[in-house]
């Protein structure tokens, strides 16, 4: 053990304290994991939420607490503890839920849910080394093993045992998921095939009693496991199928995100994760539907920044202005009673929304927004054409502080470009595209911006080769077009 934490742990304190000054061991999550599963509202066997619900969550915590992590995690599990402390019977019976779910064959998701990806792969329906078909044969393992009499089989079914022990441990302490529990599988696997020779072996032999004994031990244990105590796997699938439609969506595939939006809704009508996304995607093409699938979402979720923008954008697009910046104004009133920090690019994108609907208003609304999150500003402020010197200066600063960020570099060179400045664009989209060279789109703007240096061959290079390469689309329409321009100044 003291070899392990010294090959393993002690690195990665050592990297933490000279990343943040603090010493971490291996990482921070331990406040926000035991707040997630003992605060008052915890259910014991949820990950820490997500979407618009950990928006509301994160916002709880001052700035000057969540940009020190080991700071951080003390202030969550300062908060848990408070909350346990005016319940206990409560937090007892949690416990106590935790205790039994971490045996139950449902598997708790947390990133993923497992039955939602065994439904969509048969082989994963019938493996043998599913949790619930492992523990029952486990248990009757173990007990087997002890009662052998043998020191041998008996300190082996005692390690055994103290592995799972650690792991139940953890769950009963943090949460119970899946993945938490999933180290626990592997030394389940071996008493559990001893138990299935064992049981094999009294059928051959016909040793009744021990096959009894054998079958009582396996059903015993199955009256625990098998019941889904804690509710449906397709509760799950809400998430799941957001998490879909979110991919979907990135893949271009709009309708196919639509139909997963629609599906999780099948489940849970009021969710506010599905409804939002579903919005975001209805907003082009009918922004009346997508109205109403923010408002069913804020009912939910009424204090987050993301979720609040979007309705008013959606409210302006329609044009109801006066909803629209009723509800702008309230996100900027959230900054009263949380922490928008974390969501400063909706905080500032409210200001910029408002300063356009109320024009002598709009110098302080901008100037607010300079003054939350620069990027965002500088971003809205280029597209509109307006103080170019300021945009140049702010992405000049934040390329040079993240110079492995690609994004940053392109913003840069975007600039630049506009800007006149060329040759510098060509060296700031040769950077973005070192740093994501899977983006043709950056090897276009890199195209552009070296014809405008007067780099023509160079330019009609890479214009060459991306109408090679690309598929049919609107990216591929623009390489051909600027490589017809070119050709006919020839």
């Amino acid at each position: 053990m003291v070899t392990g934490v010294l090959l393993v742990v002690l690195p990665i304190t050592v990297r933490n304290y000279v990343l943040v000054r603090e010493v971490i061991p291996v990482s921070s999550n331990a406040g926000i994991n035991f707040y997630v599963g003992n605060s008052a509202g915890a259910d014991g066997i949820s990950a820490i939420p997500v979407g618009l619900r950990w928006e509301r969550l994160i916002g709880r915590v001052p700035q000057e607490v969540l940009e020190k992590p080991a700071t951080a995690s003390r202030w969550w599990a300062r908060a848990a503890r408070s909350e346990i402390m005016a319940d206990p019977a409560a937090a007892l019976s949690r416990l106590g839920k935790k205790a039994l779910a971490f045996f139950n064959r449902r598997e708790f998701r947390n990133n993923i849910c497992y039955h939602f990806l065994q439904r969509a792969c048969r082989p994963l329906r019938m493996s043998p080394s599913q949790f619930a078909v492992i523990l029952p044969l486990a248990v009757c393992g173990l007990v087997g093993l002890w009662r052998s009499g043998n020191p041998a089989p008996r300190r082996a079914s005692a390690l055994c045992a103290l592995w799972v022990a650690g792991y139940w441990a953890a769950g009963v302490a943090f949460f119970v998921t899946a993945r938490f529990r999933l180290p626990a599988t592997p030394l389940l696997i071996l008493p559990a095939a001893w138990a299935l020779a064992e049981g094999l072996a009294a059928v051959r032999q016909k040793r009744w009693r021990t096959l009894a004994g054998f079958t009582a031990g396996v059903l015993g244990a199955s009256a625990i496991c098998w019941p889904f105590w804690f509710g449906s796997p397709q509760e799950d699938w809400v998430r799941d199928n957001v998490n879909l439609g979110n991919s979907l969506s990135e893949a271009g595939d709009i309708d196919g995100a639509v139909n997963a939006c629609r599906r999780a809704l099948e489940i849970q009508p009021q969710d506010p994760d599905a409804n939002f996304l579903l919005g975001r995607m209805l907003l082009p093409r009918d922004p009346t539907g997508a109205v109403k699938h923010f408002e069913i979402a804020r009912e939910q979720a009424p204090e987050s920044p993301s979720l609040l923008l979007a309705t008013g954008q959606a409210y302006l697009q329609i044009g109801e202005m006066s909803k629209s910046r009723q509800t702008l104004q309230e996100l900027l009133d959230l900054s009263a009673k949380m922490n928008l920090w974390p969501k400063r690019d909706a905080w500032a994108t409210a200001h910029i929304v408002l300063g356009e609907i109320d024009p002598p208003a709009a110098k302080q609304h901008w100037d607010e927004a300079w003054s939350i999150d620069p990027r965002t500003t500088a971003e809205a402020a280029f597209l509109q054409r307006r103080e170019l010197p300021r945009v140049l200066e702010t992405f000049r600063a934040e390329a040079a502080e993240k110079p492995w960020d690609w994004y940053s570099q392109a913003n840069l060179g975007m600039v630049l470009l506009e800007s006149g400045s060329a040759a510098e664009a060509v060296q700031a989209f040769r950077n973005a595209s070192r740093l994501a060279p899977d983006r043709e789109g950056l090897e276009f703007q890199l195209a552009r911006a070296l014809l405008q240096a007067g780099e023509e061959q160079d330019a009609l290079d890479i214009l060459d080769r991306l109408a090679r390469e690309l598929p049919r689309g609107g990216l591929r329409d623009q390489v051909e077009a600027t490589r017809r321009t070119i050709r006919e100044k020839s």
